[in-house]
């Protein structure tokens, strides 16, 4: 037996010598039969990926995933069948190798994976189930709205998952009939068809079960789509879950929306952080005017969240409204404004934390690790020192 290293591997790979390297593939170390197999990667004939095949019952763990690899690259459907076989293996590595080069087939791998459908096993049903998804084919999207129906959860969750990340839209009506049993996944999914899912996913805003609403939102507010607005709206105004309407305060914040303004100040007084979170993230100028009627508030919660949506949409002209927070006779409330000017971090908002000298303010420059060096401009003797003697 010839010996080979991996410089003369390299050599022979240059030269395309195939039998040669074939023959290294047989050499008594695992890292030399990977190292032929990887070099062969790149030459795809029926015989190279014959060879690579026979890896596959090689003993050595690192050989096997490393054949899966080069077969996956060479895309050959003659090694299909034994790719398919070795998803039933009970090393969770060598079925999620054999997988992962089964998704790189495209279209080649769709009949033998739609036959290898039969069996009788859940778990190899779903990991099918992935690969189909993983190929992103239209040609499998019959196979899977099937496997929506299979008698296994698990298949049925990888069908709807695989379903979204193929992306056709002649899903969408046989994905509807799953939300009830899968809200999370089959709102993704539906998400995932873009405009021509967003209908579908409207229509499901009026769904009797809440934790189906909840979930709608939530896709509808990852979509961004402006056109999710006002049925999103409607939700946060008349919805009877709790939940519901902070999911869908929470979506129309992600959106950024202007109309959501109005409703969502509305909504301070009953899910009132999320409608504060929501409010931070809108960039509408309006927002500041009605935040800062919040601050005169009589009740301490309402004004902590007015000072904190403040401070998160960060905006230099609400420095001022800050610093009169300061001075609120509510310990929350003067934290969140020391820690919103920290937050602004211009040197004014600085400065007027230095001068203030409290122990909110202390524990805002902490929270923040602000240093001295950040802030050359501030003039103040005083800021000057407190810095100095921090």
């Amino acid at each position: 037996m010839h010996y080979y290293s991996k410089e003369k591997i390299d050599q022979l790979a240059k030269e395309r010598k195939i039998d040669e390297l074939i023959s290294a593939m047989q050499d008594r170390r695992t890292s030399i039969r990977s190292y032929a197999a990887l070099s062969l990667a790149n030459i795809k004939t029926a015989k190279v990926a014959k060879a690579v095949e026979e890896l596959l019952e090689d003993p050595s763990r690192e050989v096997v995933i490393t054949a899966c690899q080069v077969l996956g690259r060479l895309g050959k459907a003659e090694s299909v069948p034994a790719l398919i076989k070795l998803l039933s293996s009970e090393s969770i590595s060598f079925r999620n190798s054999a997988a992962n080069a089964l998704s790189q087939m495209g279209e080649r791998a769709i009949i033998q994976l739609s036959v290898a459908m039969i069996d009788s096993r859940p778990y190899i049903r779903a990991l099918i189930t992935t690969i189909l998804g993983n190929l992103g084919v239209h040609r499998a999207v019959k196979i899977l709205v099937a496997s929506l129906e299979d008698t296994d959860k698990g298949v049925r969750r990888a069908a709807i998952i695989a379903l979204g990340r193929i992306g056709d839209v002649s899903s969408a009506e046989a994905l509807t009939h799953m939300l009830g049993e899968f809200p999370d996944e089959t709102s993704w999914a539906l998400a995932k068809l873009g405009k021509k899912g967003l209908p579908y996913l409207l229509s499901a805003t009026e769904d009797r079960r809440k934790r189906v609403r909840s979930a709608v939102s939530k896709a509808l507010g990852r979509m961004d789509d402006k056109g999710a607005v006002e049925p999103l709206i409607e939700l946060l105004q008349k919805d009877e879950s709790p939940i519901v309407r902070k999911v869908a305060a929470w979506a129309l914040g992600e959106i950024g929306d202007g109309r959501a303004v109005l409703p969502l100040l509305r909504s301070l007084t009953d899910i009132h952080e999320s409608a504060a979170q929501a409010l931070a993230k809108i960039n509408d100028k309006s927002i500041i005017m009605h935040l800062r009627k919040y601050l005169k508030h009589s009740d301490e919660y309402f004004r902590s969240l007015a000072v904190w949506a403040l401070g998160e949409i960060g905006n230099p002209q609400v420095i001022r409204d800050l610093a009169i927070a300061l001075d609120d006779p509510s310990p929350e409330v003067r934290s969140k404004a020391a820690v919103a000017l920290a937050r602004i971090g211009t040197p004014e908002a600085i400065e007027i934390l230095l001068v203030k000298d409290t122990v909110e303010t202390r524990q805002a420059f902490d929270e923040e690790k602000i240093l001295g060096e950040d802030f050359p401009e501030i003039s103040s003797e005083k800021s000057k020192a407190w810095f100095a003697n921090k």
